[in-house]
């Protein structure tokens, strides 16, 4: 058993230390000044930018191989990756009527192939 001013002191000690440490932590890491909020700030997430980014997020780029012995339709590639043929063609801009006769040419041939299962939402324009 310790005496009672051993205590004592361990218990001032540790009172001493933890304000030295906040002393040295409000030293060494000051705080940033805060910010200006009479301005509002007004986030568009339907811009220009914003859908580029949304729709280079959900599609990803397919190259036709060049091993390939014939060109490739966009049927047989949405075949190929599991993927609705309609969600392809919507992928690429292709009219519903011609996607099925879209070629694609080995080693040239490019096609978006869309990341996600549900169509995508039409972008609403709102005019200013």
């Amino acid at each position: 058993m310790l005496p009672s001013w051993v205590g004592s002191i361990l218990r001032w000690g540790g009172v001493v230390t933890l304000m030295a440490g906040l002393f040295v932590a409000w030293r060494s890491f000051p705080t940033r000044p805060t910010q200006d909020w009479s301005k509002i700030h007004l986030f568009e997430l339907d811009s220009e930018k914003c859908e580029a980014l949304r729709d280079a997020r959900g599609t990803t780029q397919w190259l036709a191989p060049s091993s390939l012995a014939a060109p490739v339709g966009v049927a047989e590639v949405a075949r190929k990756f599991r993927l609705e043929e309609a969600l392809v063609c919507q992928a690429n801009d292709f009219a519903d009527t011609t996607c099925n006769t879209q070629t694609l040419t080995p080693g040239e041939g490019h096609l978006r192939l869309p990341l996600y299962r549900e169509p995508r939402p039409r972008p609403s324009r709102r005019t200013p």
